[in-house]
């Protein structure tokens, strides 16, 4: 009986120190391959396949582009603004502006077929500015008062404000420039803090959007030199802010 127990003990002993070898060499192979079983995000191929690259982009510059798109499909607060440019059926060409382009603004977008969004520099490759384009996009589509030229300039800094509203409430880890921001250090801070009213507000407001809207617009529009943004639309008016009318940053509260 003594012999039959200590027969038992011994292959218990065996299984163990097989186990713990099996256990190290699994650990061993865990620290040489620790993302192992974290799987890539990869976007949709419904979704890949709005974009058309151009040639005149890098590798670099291709890959910089689509990881922003994986972040911005990701986040709730943009993955409907992506789904509705697809369920457009829109084909969206990125590209980049050919050495020696006059330099007007960070990127640019053409929403109208064939439908365009280009940018200055790898530098400028940003998810606020490609963000800025797809809500020029946005509003093209939706509505019809922006797709037909009115009102340029409220279009203009709407998307600015969206584009700043989405990026510190969704983004909010992200170190973004603030893209509403008149260049007056007397209004800086404000603008932040009007910002950050609107972001933490539970109902809409149109009157406190708009009364902010003219004062930050205006002050914007002017120190910018009319929003340098003349490749979209040479007509960008100040005097639109005096009709300014929510629109786009309504999408803030309700979606997409």
């Amino acid at each position: 009986m003594k012999k039959k127990l200590n027969r038992a003990y011994y292959w218990l002993f065996i299984v163990i120190v097989l186990s713990s070898c099996a256990n190290e060499m699994d650990i061993a192979d865990d620290e040489r391959n620790p993302n192992q079983d974290i799987e890539l995000f990869v976007l949709p191929a419904q979704i890949k396949a709005i974009f058309q690259f151009d040639k005149s982009m890098s590798e670099n510059e291709k890959s910089s582009v689509e990881h922003i798109l994986e972040q911005l499909y990701l986040n709730k607060g943009t993955k409907k603004l992506i789904t509705y440019i697809m369920e457009l059926g829109l084909k969206i060409k990125i590209k980049m502006s050919p050495p020696g382009a006059a330099v007007k603004t960070d990127a640019y977008c053409k929403p109208y077929p064939p439908v365009e969004i280009g940018f200055f520099s790898y530098d400028r490759i940003t998810l606020e500015n490609l963000l800025h384009e797809l809500l020029h996009l946005y509003a093209y589509n939706q509505y019809r008062t922006y797709a037909q030229g009115f009102y340029g300039a409220c279009e203009e800094y709407e998307v600015r404000v969206l584009t700043d509203l989405l990026m510190s409430t969704y983004f909010n880890g992200y170190n973004f420039k603030y893209q509403g921001i008149p260049n007056d250090q007397n209004l800086n801070e404000k603008y932040k803090n009007w910002i950050m009213t609107l972001r933490y507000s539970s109902n809409y407001d149109p009157d406190l959007l708009k009364k902010g809207f003219q004062l930050y617009g205006a002050v914007c529009f002017i120190n910018l030199g009319g929003f340098n943004d003349n490749l979209r639309n040479p007509n960008l008016n100040p005097e639109d802010f005096n009709k300014y009318s929510p629109l786009l940053l309504y999408a803030f509260w309700t979606g997409f």
